[in-house]
Order: C-alpha cells, then structure tokens, then sequence
C-alpha cells in the first residue's frame, strides 16, 4: 500500500483537482476570447502554445502544492525554488459546501484548458494536457454524489492515516517545527469539519453500517490515551535529534510545547469525534456496503472510471475481463500442477534466506540494478507501527519523498498483522515497487503537476506486478 503525501490520501477534502479562484481567473484568460490568448495560444506558432502550456501546468503545481501545510511539507523541500513562501491554508477544509465548490472551480479550469490548442502539443506536454483533461472530465460524474465519499474507515480512513503523515512530517529548519506545532494545534477544528460531514450523511441516510463505525470507533481509541511516550510524542523527539542546529534547551522547549498542544487539541480532537460518531452509530440503514445505497451502483461506477481510468466502456466489460484473465490464470495453475504434482506442498516449504527487512531490502535493491533502469541517488528509513497502533494499520506502507528530495523514503511495517511474507511485502512497497517507482519517475523529465496527481490504480497495478516478479530473481 502506499501512502502519498497528501493524495490518497492527500484527499483531506480536496478532489482530484481543487484549485483556488485566483488561479482559476488567472487561467481562465486562456479561454478564447481573452486578450491574452492572442498573444499566447491565438498565435499560428506551436512554440508560442508550448510556452502558454508550460506556463499554465506550472502555475497549476505551485497552486496545488501550496493549497495546505501538509501537502507543501510532503511535495517540496524548498518551497522557496518555486517562489512558495507559505501555503494557503493549514489543513484545508473538509466540509460538503466545499466540495461543491471545488467541482465548479474544476468545471471552469476543464474550460481554460480546452482553450489550449492541443494539436500544437507535442511529447510530454501533450501526454500532460490528456492527463489533465481527462481527470476533470471523469470528476463531473461525481456530482451529486458528494456525500457517498467516506473519510473514515478502519484502516485507510482520515482518523488512521494523518497521525502517520504528521508523525512523518519533514523538519527542514527551524521553521518547520513552529509550522508543525501550528498545524497540530488546528487539526481538533479539521476533526469537527470531518464529524459535521458525517452528521451530514446520517441526515441522507448515507451513514455507515453499525459493523464498520464500530471499527473506527476502535481505531480512535488508542490516539485518546496520554500522548506522553505515544506516536506524536516519540516521533516528535526523534525529528528533533536530527537538527543539530537546535540547542538542548531549544528542544527541551519545543518537546513542551509539543505534549501541550497534543494535550489541549490532538487527545480532545479524538476525544470529540468519537463522541460524535458513537451518537451516529445505528443511523447507517446499510450494512451491506456501498453498492446497496440508492445512488450506490452510480457512486461505484464513478470511482471505477475516477481511480483507474480504464479503457473499457462499462464496469461490466470490465468485470468480463477479469473473470476471463482469472480463467486463464486458473487454467495455468491446473497446467502447472498436473505436470508436477507435488509443486503446491513444495511451494509452501519454500522459504527465503532472510526475515529481516534491512537484509532483505538491500538484496532486492542490488537484484533490481540487474533488470531495471538505474534510479537517482536514493535511500530509505524501515520503521515499524507502534504495537498500541497495530489493529488498526495496513499491514505495511510506504509514505512518497518530497520531489525534491528523493533520499527521503519511508516504509512502515505492521508485524502485527499477522504473517507475511518479508519478500514480497518489501517488492510491493520497496524495490521495485512503489519506492522504485516514485525515485525513477522523480528523475524523469516531466511537468512538475504530473507530481502533483495521483493515480491509485496505476501505482497498485505496477506494485503488484513487480511484488509477484520478485519470485524470478536469483537464488533467494
């Protein structure tokens, strides 16, 4: 699984591309008719396009980059290259007026954009002008359709996944620390946005089953404990160790600080919500998932099409083809078996050299120089989720580096999770899975704003497929 920096969540209330009017009035003088399209795209030049174009995706990464404190901290390490001085918000908001917003904000930037002549676009910047018109064109199935998303869920829900991104949060200088205790300090007031969402669905009858609020509820629980010693507190004096520039008594200053503001907000910011959920809990009429509620099959169809962007012209030709690819994969696995019988018992004696994530790591990091391009100068920390924290985790994640800055790779793994298998699980979220994929495509020569997007289905996809290709390597 992989955890972006803020898409994927780095959802936090913003759909796929939420931008803020002034960039949108800024755009918007593409569309034709706008004096200064004569002088950008009016032209007969492909050149003068190009320029327009390149003008236009980079004003669109400074915007999202820039939208939250959260999503700046993840996507850049020097905000200041991009002439960022601050992000515009702190956390955003998450709220159901804002989402509607948003939809007609991405509405009027689908127009500037088609206002951009595409046959005068050629490599990258036409393969980013397809990428960008279609995401907007797949969220305008998404409309009405606002209160069917679900911020919370057990293990990949807002309530799970934000003390990971705060607890990994960068400290680049000084400032970063006072940033950080800032937006800490607002995350109780980002919680009540999230809970009156909630409360909002239960109105519809849009809330969820009694079986999974009770598992988010379970989720909050271990964050409502004395922060001293936890997650926020540890993380928090580590990130400090490594900034020599702070003295002793600058840090001891800032560990106060820190453990007073998760006291007064961060405890409380859990404390509330769960409150609020346990008065919704039983006000979900659906225990039988998504699909079941009345624009359900809709809801589905639109995150199909929104998350994978896939060629086929149905969710049922789709369906097709996957119980026919299934079919031959079975049929493969019986061709196999029939021709070595005692292969299945072999497979599971089967066992690798190693256990340990370190050794591991640095074995699928040499075995992929052999077969893949070589990647930029990179590196990675493996920790682990806190014991307190295991119920409620992915069995393991990796969080992206700021694009500037691809050394800084994290992966998490959950040793609570029951068995896995060290090998694949390290493929899948190491090398050559996501970490490979995120420091490779990082190194490519592409618009800044294609960092900015995220496409789940593409990053499971290639991570999957590499985690199961990790069995081709050499001796294990």
């Amino acid at each position: 699984m992989q955890r972006e920096r803020q898409k994927g969540n780095r959802d936090f209330g913003n759909r796929h591309i939420a931008l803020f009017l002034s960039l949108v009035l800024l755009i918007l003088c593409l569309v034709p008719g706008c004096d200064t399209l004569a002088v950008g795209i009016g032209g007969d030049a492909g050149s003068d396009t190009a320029a327009v174009f390149d003008s236009f995706t980079r004003d669109l990464f400074i915007d999202l980059a820039s939208q939250d404190e959260l999503t700046l901290n993840y996507t850049l390490a020097d905000p200041s290259a991009y002439g960022i001085t601050e992000a515009k918000s702190v956390f955003g908001s998450y709220s159901l007026e804002n989402q509607k917003a948003e939809e007609e904000l991405d509405e009027q930037l689908l127009e500037a954009l088609k206002g951009i002549r595409e046959k005068d676009l050629t490599g990258e910047r036409l393969l980013t002008y397809k990428i960008l018109k279609e995401v907007l064109e797949k969220e305008q199935a998404g409309k009405g359709l606002e209160l069917y998303a679900e911020p919370l869920s057990p293990t990949i829900g807002m309530q799970t996944e934000l003390p990971v991104l705060l607890a990994e949060y960068h400290f680049y200088r000084k400032e970063s620390v006072d940033t950080y205790l800032k937006l800490l300090g607002q995350i109780d007031e980002y919680y009540r946005q999230i809970l009156e969402f909630e409360q909002e669905k239960a109105k519809a009858g849009l809330f969820m089953g009694t079986r999974m609020a009770d598992q988010v509820l379970a989720s909050c629980e271990p964050y409502m404990e004395a922060p001293e010693g936890g997650l926020m507190d540890q993380s928090f004096r580590e990130r400090l160790e490594e900034m020599p520039e702070l003295t002793p008594e600058e840090k001891e200053d800032y560990i106060k600080k820190n453990l007073e503001v998760l006291e007064t907000h961060f405890v409380p910011a859990y404390e509330e919500l769960y409150a609020g959920l346990k008065q919704l809990r039983g006000s979900g009429t659906n225990e039988l998932g998504i699909y079941y509620l009345p624009e359900g099959r809709r809801y589905y169809e639109y995150l199909v099409d929104s998350s994978i962007y896939t060629s086929f012209s149905s969710v049922n030709d789709l369906r097709k083809a996957i119980e026919e690819q299934l079919e031959k994969d079975w049929d493969a696995i019986v061709e196999v078996l029939d021709n070595n019988p005692d292969g299945l018992e072999e497979m599971w004696e089967e066992s690798f050299f190693s256990d340990d994530p370190e050794t591991v790591l640095t074995y699928l990091k040499k075995e992929v120089e052999k077969a893949y391009p070589a990647l930029p100068e990179n590196g990675y920390q493996i920790k682990y989720v806190p014991e307190s924290l295991e119920a409620s985790m992915s069995p393991a994640f990796y969080l992206t580096p700021p694009m500037d800055m691809p050394q800084n790779n994290v992966i998490y793994i959950n040793r609570g999770s029951g068995s896995y298998d060290v090998l694949t699980v390290l493929a899948h979220e190491g090398y050559p899975g996501h970490l490979y994929q995120n420091v490779y495509y990082l190194g490519r020569e592409v618009p800044e704003v294609r960092h900015a997007l995220n496409f789940t289905a593409y990053s499971e996809g290639w991570a999957t497929y590499v985690e199961n290709r990790s069995y081709l390597f050499e001796d294990n």
